[in-house]
């Protein structure tokens, strides 16, 4: 069995396919948001986490399978959505959405560094925009130094949630690229 999830910007869904990819049941769970100001868009990572679970739980229960069945997770993100981990694996922040537009002053200065000429020859978009990883960190840096410490762990949603499956914190390529 192949256990596929969306972790999408309004609700988590979880399906349970066979080897032929036929579904055998589904899951979900809506997402609540916060919006502490103008232009912040932010989830609580233990209700993310819950929210995780609650979909993957619904849809396995739909299949009527545990999860010592399945074979292969396949893992689909908001990908900008990150948090910030300590060196003991404990949230330092909520995750910070792709939504959120609170970096776009650390954007604009990142537009003009001259080392990122060539941004778009190794991140997926041709020149930094205030949701991009990079951005949010830089503004993070700048709003609170120390904050982003040498063990902490910079995680986007969907490695966060395959650590938590895994202990590892997988992140393809692709959304790696993204993250600028």
């Amino acid at each position: 069995m192949i256990l596929a999830v969306d972790c999408g910007s309004t609700s988590f869904k979880a399906a349970v396919f066979d080897l032929r990819l036929k579904m055998k049941g589904e899951g979900a769970a809506a997402l609540s948001h916060d919006y502490p100001a103008a232009g912040l868009v932010e989830l609580e990572v233990e209700g993310a986490a819950s929210a995780f679970g609650e979909a993957v739980a619904g849809a396995l229960r739909a299949a009527s399978i545990g999860a010592s069945s399945l074979l292969a997770v396949a893992i689909t993100s908001q990908a900008q959505t990150f948090t910030v981990r300590d060196g003991r694996g404990r949230p330092k922040m909520r995750y910070i959405s792709w939504q959120d537009q609170r970096a776009v002053s650390a954007c604009a200065a990142l537009r003009e560094t001259p080392s990122l000429a060539d941004f778009g020859r190794h991140a997926s978009f041709g020149s930094p925009l205030a949701a991009l990883q990079i951005c949010q960190i830089m503004h993070l840096r700048r709003t609170r130094p120390g904050f982003i410490r040498r063990d902490d762990m910079v995680l986007k949603l969907s490695a966060d949630f395959v650590r938590r499956l895994t202990g590892e914190p997988v992140l393809d390529d692709n959304l790696a690229a993204m993250s600028g």
